[in-house]
């Protein structure tokens, strides 16, 4: 992340900076990048154009693998399930240490049996953001 965003964030807050519409940089990650991140990148950028959104997977030989240079793209990181975030705690501590210091870093708590394009997968995005960042905005 950016040091004059990192401030900004850690001034303002991500909660108001959001309010304020602020153009939030998300980061998905699961597995494979291959089912839900994915899913989830594409759902967010139709619910919030002015937000920078990208996914990626933990895992060598799927398409878009997690970097360091990703972390310090990301504002706030969301992972699909438990095994995720301890998986980058154990290769990317330092990383892990700095979004778990602020609460950028959660647990979105899916589990890897939805297709891409299972009408599943989506209400569970749509249920998701409803609880996550509708609460949030208000």
């Amino acid at each position: 992340m950016g040091s004059k965003r990192k401030e900004l964030i850690k001034e303002v807050g991500l909660i108001n900076l959001i309010k304020q519409r602020f153009s939030l940089k998300v980061l998905f990650i699961c597995s494979a990048n291959v089912q839900r991140s994915p899913r989830f990148e594409k759902e967010l950028k139709k619910i919030r154009p002015e937000w920078q959104v990208r996914s990626c997977g933990l895992y060598f030989g799927y398409p878009h693998q997690l970097s360091k240079k990703q972390f310090d793209w990301a504002d706030i990181v969301f992972v699909m399930d438990l095994s995720h975030l301890m998986f980058i705690e154990g290769k990317y501590p330092e990383q892990f240490k700095r979004l778990s210091k602020d609460a950028l870093i959660e647990v979105i708590g899916i589990s890897d049996q939805y297709d891409v394009d299972d009408a599943k997968l989506v209400d569970l995005f749509h249920y998701w953001f409803k609880r996550h960042w509708i609460s949030v905005e208000k």
